[in-house]
């Protein structure tokens, strides 16, 4: 095992997801450390992603800041899935939220459109945009104002734990952290899904247009309900950080291990939880790790949303 002789807590990572949008430092919920003025954004960074069966899925847009009356406008663009055949927005029906002075959030509400049961293609998704264009009443739009969106089979074998699920832990630097983890298909292998947002400081949506790709694969085991989610430790990213290839490490309280296998053990109530610590990072001189993020042993939790 590789022992960290000091911790180096990068920030470079920020820097880079980041655009020079001032409303950057907003990152979900009702943080809100922006200069003046009041802006709209999509209340999420990271992909969305849908069940095909949902019926209907709600997008959640939020303001931030004092404000009056104002709209936003909202717009559809097709990807994989089309506009009025797999999906549909049915909220607002002409394409425009209005917020009134005491509304802090609103929805986009969208009608999805099941497929022929038992019908499965590979890759196993279809995918579209969101888009929130334009403001009215002096109200900026937010960091955050394009989504991408995964609507995913029903019909997938994986279909049980595929989606958007809640994580929590404590992390090393920064104490107990939420965020969220998508799992997502893998074309062409029905066994493993990538995972988008293995740890907090790595969701996609902050800068949409970056291409940035900070996911990971894991092969599934076991039945529904009983599932495994095996990561191999030391599996490179694909996208640098300032010129520095990051991978997945094992932490064990004292020390870090980027060999063998990261498990996530499905519980009876659905949940994942994890004995093993981990973090993301790439080595340094001086037989040291610089790291992003670095959560405890034995407490990561995910809960499906």
């Amino acid at each position: 095992m590789k022992h960290l002789n000091r911790f180096i807590l990068s920030v470079a990572v920020l820097a880079a997801l980041a655009s020079c949008d001032r409303t950057d430092p907003y990152r979900g919920g009702d943080v809100f450390a922006s200069g003046d003025g009041a802006f709209a954004t999509f209340d999420f960074t990271n992909a969305l992603t849908i069940r095909e069966d949902a019926g209907t899925y709600q997008v959640p847009v939020r303001v931030l800041g004092k404000h009056g009356s104002f709209s936003v406008t909202v717009s559809a663009a097709d990807g994989t899935a089309i506009n009025g055949k797999d999906f549909s927005i049915q909220e607002p029906a002409n394409g425009v939220l209005q917020f009134e002075s005491a509304d802090t959030l609103k929805y986009v509400v969208l009608s999805i459109t099941r497929g022929i049961i038992g019908d499965f293609v590979d890759p196993g998704y279809k995918t579209f945009n969101l888009s929130l264009d334009s403001s009215t009443g002096g109200v900026d739009l937010g960091a955050v104002r394009k989504a991408s969106a995964r609507i995913n089979d029903s019909d997938h074998p994986l279909a049980d734990i595929i989606g958007s699920w809640t994580a929590s832990a404590n992390d090393y630097f920064s104490g107990d952290v939420t965020w969220t983890m998508s799992l997502l298909p893998k074309e062409g292998d029905f066994t493993k899904l990538i995972v988008d947002g293995i740890t907090s400081s790595f969701v996609d949506g902050i800068d949409p247009d970056g291409n940035y790709d900070y996911s990971i694969p894991c092969t599934v085991t076991g039945e529904e309900g009983h599932r495994l989610m095996i990561f191999t430790l030391g599996r490179e990213m694909k996208t640098p950080v300032n010129g520095n290839i990051l991978s997945l490490w094992e932490f064990n309280g004292s020390g870090i291990n980027n060999s063998g296998d990261l498990v996530f053990t499905q519980q009876g109530d659905g949940s994942f939880t994890s004995d093993q610590g981990y973090g993301i990072g790439y080595p340094t001189d001086s037989n040291s790790v610089s790291l992003y993020d670095l959560l405890n042993p034995q407490t990561f939790r995910m809960v499906k949303q």
